[in-house]
């Protein structure tokens, strides 16, 4: 199919930033924690007003009446660079303000199209895993587009397909949707992909993780070559990497702070109690000072777990609690939602359905209750918190079964990245797991997977010192080469003793030239040497005389089978052809039984040579 030329660079640097040197450029980097990588990157902004010229008067006065005052750092990269038409990977902290990086740049987008014909659009999608998230970015487009005259749709499970349909047919330039839903839409030929020319995947671990990725790659493989893409995640995992390199065409790759981390601005506390009846009673006493910061979420594992929780919160704390999880229906979830946002409601209660993509401002507070079952969710849970650069606090509950082992050694690293204290008993709990106890041991980074870490030359990381485990490795290492030194002398003496030459493993261990494989060879015990001394000779002349036999019966087998063999065929021929030919074959069987005979003899005069010098090495 042949498609129309599409502009997708808007770019124009501001004079000020245009006039940044390389050094300048790299100083702004620096100070945001921003990490940009790929061939001819625009430099960032610092300022909504270095890109006024190219959003346009609209657009500004929509930052302006929202409240936005300056780019965050991902803001400030990721703006620019899709602007000059570039595709661009961006890995972020979670709550630092991916939605509005890849939305402006699509309004411009989207305004500069031919405009949309009947049955014609979107121009514009974004990919995103649930229907929270869609209507989340669909509050946000509608903060911009209403005044630039633009229609954007939201085509995500739990809504009236019937209605999405109706509404998409009318035109919309810009499509917010959930991966199947937007499937089932263009096969009901309620829209195409025929205009679409920029694309968004937001959330995109997400979308791989509940299972899109075949929906995913079907949807990007049917729109243009031309495209522009952008995709966005918290965390960057190898199917994710496998992804970019399939659907982005030399992207830029823009990373803030560390991969997988969460937000600086959150401080992470983590409390390891003894059992889980415990940790009702340490939420319990400090509820009251948690919601005078604002409101709270509780992340529980289960359904049954978040009703429990919140009977618990209305029966003994008397609190105004909501619960969240994924049985819920669609309109449900939104009466929820728009309590917590008019802050009815305290405490919110939710299961990992609400751990991605919800932006609720009013969260200062997040307790994972029950543990993550993995260092991404546990990211984007304490991820609820902090949004837009505001304080927060993360709170995780721990026990001691295996499961929370793991986490906790995960925990460790995690805020040990983050530059933030490791509490005593986090650690001591993590060194109960096997896996990070070897690691820092051996002086490893744990990386919670098969593959081991880097070696590191520092520090273990909780508190260890890694040259005085080595020194101390040596040392151990010395005593035992000196010990079995002196036992490999003894060993030779008494070899000496009894006519053999004593050897010089004692030398050799002495000066530490002995191998690893000798000295963690185990030694055979004195009686087990004196008896192969003792016995060889008996063993190999028993071995003789079982070849000796064995030769025997291969010899009369032979003989018999062509006597056998002879006689059969003399009978057959004097009866049917003449004595000559009788002869013959009586000759032939005759001479293939000595050539058996003969081999069968060579082979036991060849294990009785054998077996004589054998024995004569033992001195017998």
């Amino acid at each position: 199919m042949r498609y129309n030329p599409v502009q997708t660079n808007f770019y124009k640097p501001h004079e000020e930033v245009a006039k940044m040197t390389n050094e300048q450029i790299a100083q702004v980097r620096l100070d945001l924690r921003v990490s940009a990588t790929g061939s001819q990157i625009v430099a960032p902004v610092t300022s909504f007003a270095h890109l006024a010229h190219v959003l346009g008067r609209e657009i500004m006065e929509g930052i302006r009446r929202h409240g936005y005052q300056q780019p965050t750092a991902i803001q400030a990269q990721a703006i620019p660079v899709a602007l000059s038409g570039r595709d661009v990977i961006g890995v972020a902290e979670t709550g630092s303000g991916k939605t509005v990086a890849y939305l402006l740049p699509m309004l411009v987008h989207a305004i500069a199209q031919p405009e949309l014909q009947k049955d014609d659009g979107p121009i514009g999608i974004v990919l995103c895993p649930t229907r929270e998230l869609a209507v989340q970015i669909e509050t946000e487009t509608f903060k911009f587009n209403k005044q630039l005259g633009m229609r954007s749709v939201t085509l995500a499970g739990g809504l009236s397909k019937l209605e999405q349909f109706k509404e998409v047919k009318r035109g919309a330039e810009i499509a917010i949707c959930n991966p199947g839903r937007l499937i089932d839409v263009v096969k009901m030929k309620g829209c195409n992909l025929q205009r679409c020319t920029y694309v968004v995947l937001d959330e995109a671990d997400r979308m791989f993780h509940m299972g899109f990725e075949y929906q995913v790659r079907s949807i990007v493989q049917n729109i243009r070559p031309s495209r522009q893409t952008l995709l966005f995640s918290a965390t960057f995992p190898p199917k994710i990497e496998k992804l970019a390199r399939d659907i982005l065409q030399h992207p830029v790759r823009i990373t803030i702070g560390e991969v997988g981390q969460a937000a600086a601005n959150v401080q992470q506390f983590v409390e390891v109690l003894k059992n889980d009846d415990e940790k009702w009673a340490w939420l319990s006493q400090r509820v009251d000072g948690m919601l005078q910061k604002g409101q709270l979420l509780v992340f529980v594992k289960s359904i049954a777990s978040a009703e429990e929780l919140s009977q618990n919160f209305q029966d003994f704390l008397e609190k105004k609690t909501e619960f969240l999880h994924g049985d819920l229906d669609q309109g449900e979830r939104m009466r929820i939602l728009r309590n917590v946002r008019k802050r009815v409601v305290d405490v919110l209660i939710a299961t990992d359905v609400a751990a991605r993509g919800l932006d609720l401002p009013s969260i200062s507070t997040v307790v994972s209750y029950d543990a993550a079952r993995d260092i991404e969710t546990h990211t984007h849970r304490i991820g609820r918190t902090g949004r837009a650069g505001a304080a927060g606090q993360a709170y995780t509950l721990l026990t001691g079964d295996d499961q929370n082992k793991k986490m906790a050694a995960l925990l460790v690293e995690n805020l040990e990245q983050a530059n933030q204290a490791v509490p005593e008993d986090l650690k001591g709990l993590a060194m109960k797991y096997g896996p990070f106890r070897a690691a820092k041991l051996e002086g490893r980074t744990f990386l919670g997977k098969k593959k081991a870490g880097k070696v590191e030359k520092s520090s273990f990381g909780i508190g260890f010192d890694v040259a005085s485990r080595q020194k101390e490795t040596v040392q151990e290492l010395a005593k035992r080469l000196d010990k079995e030194a002196d036992q490999m002398a003894a060993l030779n003496r008494q070899k000496a003793s009894g006519g053999m030459r004593a050897g010089p493993n004692r030398m050799l261990a002495k000066t530490g030239f002995v191998s690893a494989a000798v000295a963690e060879a185990p030694k055979k015990p004195a009686n087990e040497a004196s008896f192969n001394l003792k016995h060889g000779p008996v063993m190999y002349v028993s071995v003789c005389v079982c070849v000796f036999v064995c030769v025997c019966v291969c010899v009369f087998v032979c003989v018999f089978v062509c006597v056998f063999v002879c006689v059969c065929v003399c009978v057959f021929v004097c009866v049917f052809v003449c004595v000559f030919v009788c002869v013959f074959v009586c000759v032939c069987v005759c001479l293939c039984v000595f050539v058996c005979v003969c081999v069968c003899l060579c082979v036991f005069v060849c294990v009785c040579v054998s077996v004589c010098v054998r024995v004569s090495a033992f001195g017998c």
